[in-house]
């Protein structure tokens, strides 16, 4: 079991989770930014401090183990419905990308 799912402090409500999964995404970008906005939203108190080593995990993290560690982590139906609606628009933005690649492979063949 890894450091995160296996943390039984680790519980995010809905609030909380969109600034995770922001996290999440600005750390694929720029990891030393996302760190520097960690240390910023805990100590403007927008995210608690016992956070910190839970949501530093995860930027050590795998998409697939990330996605299971916050799954166990919803504290509220908002965050569920969160990670949700994230996961469901990362899944269509894939789906539209693979399509226009395939096109473009066909179309590229055809010439």
């Amino acid at each position: 079991m890894n450091s995160v799912s296996s943390r039984p402090g680790l519980s995010l409500d809905g609030t909380q989770m969109r600034r995770v999964l922001e996290l999440l995404e600005l750390h694929a970008e720029s990891p030393a930014r996302a760190r520097q906005a960690l240390d910023s939203l805990v100590q403007a108190e927008a995210l608690p401090a016992s956070l910190r080593t839970g949501v530093t995990a995860l930027f050590a993290l795998g998409r697939a183990e990330a996605d299971r560690a916050l799954n166990a982590a919803c504290s509220d139906d908002e965050a569920v419905e969160c990670l949700l609606q994230l996961r469901t628009h990362e899944a269509r933005l894939e789906f539209v990308g693979d399509s226009a690649r395939r096109k473009v492979t066909r179309t590229g063949a055809a010439a």
